[in-house]
Formats: C-alpha cells, structure tokens, sequence
C-alpha cells in the first residue's frame, strides 16, 4: 500500500503489512504479516458554491446569450432552459451547478440550482418606410399619408403626425413623421419621410367667342361671350391695339383662378381668338345750294356741301362733292 495515496470516497480494500518491532526475541514465522484490509472513505464536505452573476441581453435574445460569470472552480454553471427568450424587464431565471467531483465530495444536500437575476433590455424599434408612397399629385380633395410603414414587431402600430395636405403648397416637400410607442418590450421610435405633390395637369375648356367691333374701336372694346369651364378669367393681351376691318386673329391673355395647383403651360395662357371689324360707316351730308343761269358755280364754304366720315375719335377727313350735272 501506498500510505502517500488518497482514495476516493467509497469502499475500498487495502493491503496492510505488519512490520515487527522485535523479531530477535519473538518467532514471527507462520505469523501471516500481510492482509487485505477494507476501508471506507466517506466524501468530504462539498465546497461552498459560489454562485454566479448573469450579463444582460436585449429582447429577443436566448437566455444562453447572457454569460454566467463566476469565480467557483469546482464545478460549472448552465441555463435550464438556455433557449427560453426572456421578456423585457429584471426576472429570475434557473442555473444548474454540476460539480467537477460529486463523488469524493458530499452533494447530496446541497442545492445544485437556484434563481438568477437577468436584466432583459428593451429592444430598438425599427421603423420601415419603404413602403410608403412618396409621390403624390393635386386632385382638390383633402389627401393623407397614413399607411406604408412597418414594424419589426407587432406589439403597436406606426403611428402617422402631420400627414394630411390638400394644396401643392402644403404637400411638396411635407415632412410627415411617423412613430412607434414604447412597449412592454420594444423602445419608441421615430422617424419622418419627405414627399412631392406635383401639379394636376391643366383642364381644358372651351375658348369664348369675341364680340364684333366697328373699324375704330380698341380691341378692349371687343367682350367675350360663351365658352364652358374655363376656370378663370379672358383679356385682351393688348387691349389698345386698333385692329383693321376684316378677320383678325388677336392674342388672348388667360388669367387661371388657381395658378398654383395646376400645370398651366404657355400655350394654355395665351391662345388667339378671332375677331371680326366691320367696316365705319360713311356718312354724307349734302345742302342744297342755288346759282343763277349762267354764274359760276357756288363757293362750297367749309360747312357746305361735304362728305365725311370719322377714322376714330379725334381725327376727321372730308372730301370735295362730285357733281353729276349743272344746278
């Protein structure tokens, strides 16, 4: 036997040997100095556990995710239920201890499992907008942005701020937030997307006909009649012009009620209306005058016997009478 070894707990069985201390004086053979002998090692008292703390992990994660740190060297520690994913908050979850040697060392009543504390932190909320429309166009009706958005959970919906606009001017360039509100295991968000409401194309309608003028008067002179769903106002481009007698083709200045919201192009706002100038009258006075047989022929004064007519206001022109016969 070696007295240097050291058995493990359990039964054993050892040889022992005798040595005599006096074999001068005493007969020793046939004495058997040699013999099996049993002994039972009893396991020690186990060593003190020293259990463990966890790290924290986000929602979402496994509990095997959290490390279990301790400075115990005689054994080691795991999750019984590793892959559990704990919600948000501060909860205790089992640990088991196996020992590196239960056997030489007396476990039986010892606890090998116990409750430890894990901080599950609240995950970011991811907000997805690719889904959400960006472009828009004016229609006159009240418009909202209110769908698109996603979450990467389903513990609340996206939430939509500063989303409705019914003019180009408050919808282009509109910066409309969208939000998730915190949960039992998800952090708020927030986050904006920016859209473009481009202009409604032009409606058409249906030019007025112009009034006839009198060679003289001012194309100004000439109003508009008619027409369907011109949704604005018609004037003259240049309304001093005089046109002359005949058909004219004359330019037409449209002026819209809502120049903001549709795409009025060059060739909507200005267009040619036709226009007809009779010709002026000419007007003709003649007085009578008498002359004796034979005597010259009467002095025509200034106020006599003429023919007028007016060009337009301020300017006049007269021209001589022809004479068919004598008087």
């Amino acid at each position: 036997m070696n007295p240097n070894e050291k058995p493990s707990a359990g039964q054993h069985s050892f040889l022992v040997r005798y040595t005599p201390d006096d074999t001068k004086n005493y007969n020793y053979s046939g004495v058997t100095l040699e013999k099996d002998v049993a002994v039972t090692v009893i396991p020690a008292t186990a060593p003190e556990i020293l259990w463990l703390t966890a790290s924290t992990i986000p929602y979402g994660e496994p509990l095997s995710a959290s490390r279990l740190e301790s400075e115990d060297a005689n054994g080691t520690f795991v999750w019984k239920n590793a892959d559990e994913k704990p919600n948000a908050g501060t909860r205790n979850y089992a640990v088991v201890y196996t020992p590196n040697n239960a056997s030489d060392y007396g476990y039986e009543n010892v606890t090998l499992e116990k409750g430890i504390s894990v901080t599950v932190n609240k995950a970011e909320s991811v907000i997805d907008v690719s889904g959400d429309r960006m472009e828009y166009a004016y229609t006159g009706e009240l418009q909202s942005v209110n769908s698109g958005a996603t979450l990467n959970h389903s513990e609340c919906a996206p939430v939509y701020a500063n989303n409705h606009f019914t003019t180009v001017a408050e919808g282009d360039g509109l910066q409309v937030k969208i939000s998730a509100a915190e949960t039992a295991n998800y952090l708020a968000a927030e986050t904006a997307v920016t859209i473009h409401v481009a202009k409604a194309e032009a409606p058409k309608f249906i030019l007025p006909a112009a009034s006839r003028l009198t060679y003289g008067q001012k194309l100004s002179e000439s109003s508009f009649t008619g027409g369907e769903n011109a949704p604005g106002n018609f004037a003259w481009e240049n309304g001093n012009i005089l046109p002359p007698a005949g058909l004219n083709t004359c330019n037409v200045a449209f002026t819209p009620d809502d120049p903001d919201n549709y795409a009025w192009t060059q060739d909507i706002l200005v267009q040619k209306i036709e226009v007809i100038v009779d010709q002026k009258p000419v007007s003709m006075t003649v007085e009578n005058a008498s002359k004796t047989y034979g005597d010259a022929d009467p002095q025509i004064s200034k106020n006599g016997t003429v023919l007028t007519w007016q060009e337009h206001a301020g300017q006049s022109r007269s021209c001589e009478p022809v004479y068919i016969g004598k008087v």
